[in-house]
């Protein structure tokens, strides 16, 4: 009888260790990290580099943004002063490329919120550097909104 129960609590301490290891990572293509703007700093050399900011229309239509140059590394979008609360959508990164665009991965949409992606995989060309835009869409409900660019 001993040892079905030391059996047993063997089994069960293997599968608490077995949940208890990470299985996956963030992989290209995948769901980015988002955060809430308030405290985030950057980590690292530098600061964060405004590229640009745009005030826009967000709807269901997926809409680009003009094409910006990273040094690779962080690029980050951010999303504020959004004029519906409670709106939410999607941000797409995408990688501007002579042979065909390349998806680098997706994140949410919402007022106050940063979505980061890792584009020195995508540095390339001459000038080494990375061209990168976004894609906002599928927001509900339909809002005006400031989305800055920072490298």
């Amino acid at each position: 009888m001993k040892l079905k129960k030391w059996k047993v609590k063997s089994i069960i301490m293997g599968a608490v260790a077995a949940l208890m290891i990470p299985t996956s990572s963030f992989a290209a293509g995948g769901e980015l990290p988002s955060y809430s703007m308030g405290g985030i700093q950057p980590m690292g050399a530098g600061t964060w580099d405004t590229l640009g900011t745009v005030y826009q229309y967000y709807d269901s239509q997926y809409q680009a943004s003009k094409v910006y140059y990273s040094g690779g590394g962080d690029f980050r979008a951010c999303t504020y002063d959004v004029s519906v609360a409670g709106a939410r959508g999607i941000i797409e990164f995408w990688s501007d490329d002579p042979s065909g665009d390349r998806f680098i991965g997706w994140g949410n949409f919402a007022n106050n919120t940063c979505v980061v992606a890792n584009v020195r995989p995508y540095v390339d060309g001459t000038n080494g550097k990375a061209e990168i835009y976004v894609k906002v869409g599928n927001v509900r409900p339909s809002t005006w909104a400031t989305m800055q660019f920072q490298d």
